[in-house]
């Protein structure tokens, strides 16, 4: 498996990014397309590399293991659809999943033709034809999304301590 990895980010994070990752190949939020959220990533993936299937995977999941993105990666392979997707307990898992270049042009011209109504992933999912792999109970650990340092280890990330007070 040869993935070319790319890191989508938003402009405030473009100096930060660009300093520590080096290696990777960043793709700064398109700002003139009317979208918001996760779905700008994607879309801004797709007018760099309109040609290509991506391969989206969230930063909040670190314990997600390799071998459920082989699992989705082989499949894409497999079978035919707009977008493969993990589904836990019958909810989408938007942001695990592959977007085939012919279903991300689909949601473009949805977005030029003003109908696209919402900028939620799970909305531009009903526009797409889906494979979907249900998530096993025994794997469900691996889709756990961690959105702040608490989330992580339980405890609240320590903040710095003001002026004028002492450790």
């Amino acid at each position: 498996m040869d993935l070319k990895v790319k890191v989508s980010i938003n402009l405030t994070q473009s100096a930060v990014y660009s300093d520590l990752i080096k290696s990777v190949e960043l793709i700064t939020d398109n700002t003139t397309l009317p979208v918001k959220g996760p779905l700008l990533g994607i879309l801004s993936a797709h007018i760099a590399y309109p040609t290509e299937d991506i391969f989206a995977f969230a930063c909040d999941m670190p314990q997600m293991d390799s071998f459920l993105l082989k699992e989705l990666y082989d499949q894409s392979f497999k079978h035919k659809a707009d977008a493969f997707i993990y589904t836990n307990e019958g909810e989408a898992e938007p942001l695990c999943a592959i977007y085939s270049a012919a279903g991300l042009q689909q949601i473009i011209t949805m977005m030029k033709q003003g109908e696209l109504k919402k900028f939620s992933m799970k909305f531009i999912l009903d526009h797409l034809t889906l494979f979907t792999i249900p998530v096993e109970e025994h794997n469900k650990k691996y889709f756990q999304n961690y959105n702040a340092h608490a989330d992580f280890n339980g405890q609240p990330h320590p903040q710095p301590l003001s002026k004028g007070e002492e450790s």
